[in-house]
Formats: structure tokens, C-alpha cells, sequence
């Protein structure tokens, strides 16, 4: 059942659009006869989707409109309205409606169409709130990932974990408790979040005992996750309901860590929404806590890393980003392709020369997306497909050059030194995209310079350019997905790349003065090599 709020000042066209609607048994009909009385209704009433007269004497149907995107962006809001003008409809594509449906006419036909536009505005914010949050989660699972590789502590490892579940993953609160081989407790160990003392009033064992009767109980001493997504009237909860309440946890999940085959811990994962974890969030949680798990077997085991383990760990996480990204774009492009069915069907409804016009663009945009969604999935699925490789940045970089029109700019590569690093077989794809970029963006630059700096430590390769530069508040942004005036993928391609061997990639120039990029190499994944006579001698830091 959709709940729906219909505003209309029409007493008549209320209770007509109510008996339509219910009558279906999928939709439950509020109504209010002015803007103000729908706004009281809006703030407890669960509404799903708002159906708005154009035309009434307090505001008007636009004016409401604006009054509820201001605060919320995502329920669906269709404009049903008599005035047939094309100004009024392009207005409210302009400020946020998500169909424009025109009264008159027979009723039964034209209800429904008002109860189809409503199902597919619906369903459209629906299914784009689920990739929201699955883009969110993979980004907890990339990131972590990357923490993996680069932190070789398992308190900052676990700690780290907690801090990216929260600020990345956007969990109200997340901990990591580790079993007492002796007591059979569990003990927090790390967490981030809105705790507010929540885990000392804890009392957890493995035993099957009422302590041991909660999610996180259940999930290490029977190996699996266990979900709760309504807290208040699940009994498993019902010791912790109060204090869970007074943080405003309404859902929770817990998933074993294990160190080999041996459970010794789990993850809790807690949200501020009912109904929080679905099949496909649990599926994503599950992978992230498995990677867990390797890194702590790995930290246990304490064991070198030999470049034939570094290149199975790169594979295997490979694989994992490629898994979940071909399920998260192929929402993606589904979620697109509703749009563009959603626009042609406006296409057909509104058929004037303006309004034909201006849907058209819309059409071609949305198309556009999807040809740029597919090319970068295209891309993104060669990471990690073959193992990676010692590789020559000056042959990279030369190569780069012969596939670019770089016009009167001078490019020049790093001197004195012949680094070579040791990553994925796409690095040239990395140094396209900085070339790429700053040609795109740099504006009036006349220069781009690579140079290295180098250490015990670290080998960071720099790339810079004397072009515009990026204003501090993008530095990181830029590296996220979708940001940016083109496709918005280049720089989190990049970034992804050099992650499967555990490099890094920042923005340190100075806004105005050009940009500057730092790739640091860690210890044991660069080797500089020196010209002697005909052959090459590698000196491995």
C-alpha cells in the first residue's frame, strides 16, 4: 500500500481522487484542502508520495512544491492541475516534481494515469535510494580494502573499520567485540559512532545462556549473521530496547569474524532506519567482514609479504570490487533507464512544440549517462584481471604522450632517476587520466612536470602542472565517483588501480598556482634503476 497525500482546495476532486485511488486497494489517500494542513500532515503521517493541485488560494501548487524540497528531496511529487499551461509544467520539472498530470476529461482514464504516475515515481525514488545506499556500502568495502593493505596493526585495523562503517557507510554506531577463550565473554575492542556509553552497560558471552542470546552472541556461536531490523519488538533485543531506543537505534546487524575456520569476534553494524538491512546490504556487510577476517588471519600469522602474496591478496580484492561493482552499475543503469521511460512518457502526455522540445534534451541527457555508465564499467572490469607487474614510469608516461595531443604544452618525464613500481597492469590508464585532466581543467597551462621524491620509506612520483589548480574544499571529492564536469570517473579509476598494490594518490597544489599530484609507493614496491653500459641494474628500496 502507497500512502499518498492529495492537496487540493477542490472538496469535490478530494473525495473523487480518495475513492479512485483506494478503491485499488494499493493505495491509502490522505487529504488536506490547503498547503498548510498538508504541511502538519507531512510531519507524522508515513507519506510515501504527495499528489498537488496547481491553482490554490493560500499557495500555489509550485509554491508547495518549493516548501517541500527544501527539506526533502526524495519523495515523489506529481502536479495534477487543470491549468494546462506549458510555463506551469516547466516550472515544476524546474523545481523538483516528479510527473505533471493534467485534470479533465473522463474520470477513469485519467486516474489512471494519475495511479500509474504515482507507482513509477514511487518506485523510481525507491530503487534510487537502494543504489544510494549500495554505492555508500561499496565504498565502505573499497576503503576498507585499502586500510587492509596499507595498515599492518590490528587495533588501528579494527579501530579504522569501526571509523569507516560510521563516516563512509553513514552507520549510526559500529563496534567489534573479540571472544575470552577462557570466560567466553565478549569484550568491545574497538568503536565509532553515537555510542554514548551504550556498549558498557553490555554483558555478552558465546554460551547458550539468556547473555548469550543476542544478535551478537548468536552470530559467533553459530557462524552466521544475524539481523535485527526492528529492535523494539525484537525479543532477542528486548534487554537493551531502552538504552537502544534512547540512541535511536531502530535496526542492528552482526557478522562473525573468524581467524581461519574459528570464530573469534563479530561486527555490529547499527542504523537509525527500520527495516535497514536488505539481502543485498547484508551481502555487502558479509564481504566487508570476510576481508576483515583475512587481514586479522594475515596480522596473526605474521608473515612477510613476498611478492607472490602481495599479488594474490591484489587479485582476490580485484575480484571482489569487480563483483560488486557489475551488481551496483547494473542497478545503476536500470535505475536510468526508468528515468528515461518516465520521460517518454511525459513525451507523450505533454505533446507541444516547448515542452517536446525541452523533454527531448532530457531524454538525450539521461541516454548519455547510460553510454557513460557502460564505457566506465568497461574500464573498470580489466583491474585486477591480470597480475600485477614491475613497469617503467618514464615508458609508462612516453606512451601516454603518444596518445594524446598535447599541442604547445611541454610535458616532461622524471630525470636523472629510472623508477620502476610495482602495480597493476592499467597504471598507463593512471597517467592518462592525470595528462587528461589537467589538458580538461588546467585552463591556460603551458607545462606538465613529472618528478619524484624519495625515501627509506616511500617513492612518491609527482605530477604537476601550472594550470589552474583545485580549490582545497575538491582535493578529495575529485577522487570520488561521479564528481566532475565530464564523466566524473577518471580519478576514482585511478585511485582504485593503484590500490590493488597498495599505492595512494593525493591533490597537494595550491589553488591558482596549478595542480600537483602525489602517487606514494610504499617500501618494497619501487625499485630505482641506473644505467651501466648495456644493461640495467635494479636497486630495490
Amino acid at each position: 500500500m502507497i500512502s499518498v497525500l492529495y492537496v487540493d482546495d477542490d472538496p469535490a476532486f478530494l473525495d473523487l481522487c480518495k475513492l479512485f485511488l483506494e478503491r485499488t486497494n494499493e493505495f491509502t489517500v490522505i487529504t488536506a484542502s490547503s498547503v498548510s494542513g498538508a504541511l502538519d500532515l507531512l510531519k507524522s503521517n508515513g507519506i510515501q508520495a504527495i499528489v498537488s493541485d496547481y491553482q490554490m488560494p493560500e499557495m500555489d501548487g509550485i509554491g508547495f512544491l518549493k516548501l517541500v524540497r527544501a527539506t526533502d528531496n526524495d519523495i515523489p511529487f506529481i502536479m495534477f492541475t487543470g491549468k494546462g499551461r506549458e510555463e506551469i509544467a516547466i516550472l515544476a520539472f524546474e523545481f523538483g516534481a516528479d510527473f505533471y498530470v493534467q485534470k479533465g476529461g473522463a474520470a477513469k482514464p485519467q486516474f489512471a494515469e494519475l495511479m500509474h504516475k504515482i507507482k513509477a515515481a514511487v518506485e523510481h525514488r525507491r530503487a534510487y535510494a537502494e543504489v544510494t545506499i549500495l554505492n555508500r556500502l561499496y565504498s565502505v568495502v573499497s576503503r576498507t580494502n585499502r586500510a587492509m593493505i596499507r595498515i599492518h596493526d590490528r587495533q588501528e585495523l579494527l579501530d579504522e573499520a569501526c571509523r569507516i562503517a560510521v563516516e563512509e557507510g553513514k552507520s549510526l554506531m559500529a563496534w567489534i567485540g573479540m571472544v575470552d577463550p577462557v570466560t567466553h565473554k565478549v569484550r568491545p575492542v574497538a568503536a565509532c559512532g553515537y555510542e554514548a556509553g551504550y556498549l558498557s552497560r553490555l554483558s555478552i558471552t558465546v554460551d547458550n545462556v539468556p547473555q548469550g542470546m543476542g544478535l551478537t552472541g548468536i552470530a559467533i556461536r553459530e557462524g552466521h549473521p544475524t539481523v535485527s531490523n526492528d529492535i523494539p519488538s525484537d525479543p532477542r533485543m528486548a534487554a537493551y530496547n531502552d538504552e537502544a531506543a534512547k540512541r535511536g537505534y531502530c535496526s542492528s546487524a552482526g557478522f562473525p569474524l573468524r581467524n581461519g575456520s574459528t570464530v573469534v569476534g563479530a561486527m555490529r553494524f547499527y542504523s537509525g532506519e527500520s527495516n535497514f538491512f536488505n539481502e543485498r546490504e547484508l551481502q555487502l556487510l558479509q564481504e566487508l567482514t570476510d576481508d576483515i577476517s583475512f587481514a586479522l588471519e594475515m596480522m596473526e600469522r605474521d608473515s612477510s609479504l613476498t611478492e607472490l602474496k602481495r599479488m594474490s591478496k591484489a587479485i582476490q580484492v580485484a575480484n571482489r570490487k569487480l563483483n560488486l561493482l557489475n551488481s551496483i552499475i547494473r542497478h545503476d543503469i536500470l535505475n536510468t533507464v526508468t528515468g528515461l521511460l518516465g520521460l517518454e512518457d511525459m513525451a507523450i502526455t505533454l505533446i507541444s512544440d516547448g515542452e517536446l522540445s525541452q523533454l527531448i534534451r532530457e531524454i538525450k541527457d539521461t541516454t548519455r549517462r547510460i553510454q557513460q555508465q557502460i564505457t566506465f564499467t568497461r574500464d573498470y572490469q580489466d583491474i585486477g584481471v591480470h597480475s600485477p607487474q614491475w613497469q617503467n614510469v618514464n615508458n609508462v608516461i612516453s606512451n601516454v604522450t603518444k596518445t594524446t595531443s598535447l599541442g604547445s604544452i611541454k610535458l616532461s618525464v622524471i630525470p636523472d632517476k629510472d623508477p620502476e613500481i610495482f602495480a597493476d597492469s592499467m597504471l598507463e590508464k593512471v597517467f592518462y587520466n592525470l595528462v587528461d585532466n589537467a589538458l580538461r581543467y588546467g585552463g591556460k597551462l603551458t607545462a606538465i612536470t613529472f618528478s619524484l621524491r624519495q625515501s627509506d620509506e616511500e617513492l612518491i612520483i609527482i605530477c604537476e602542472d601550472n594550470g589552474n589548480g583545485i580549490p582545497d574544499a575538491e582535493k578529495e571529492k575529485i577522487f570520488e565517483r561521479g564528481f566532475g564536469k565530464n564523466t566524473g570517473q577518471g580519478l576514482f579509476l585511478a585511485r582504485e588501480i593503484l590500490s590493488i598494490t597498495g599505492i595512494t594518490i593525493r591533490e597537494s597544489g595550491e589553488p591558482g598556482k596549478g595542480a600537483r599530484f602525489e602517487i606514494v609507493v610504499p617500501d618494497g614496491s619501487f625499485r630505482i634503476c641506473t644505467d651501466t653500459g648495456s644493461s640495467r641494474d635494479p636497486i630495490i628500496r
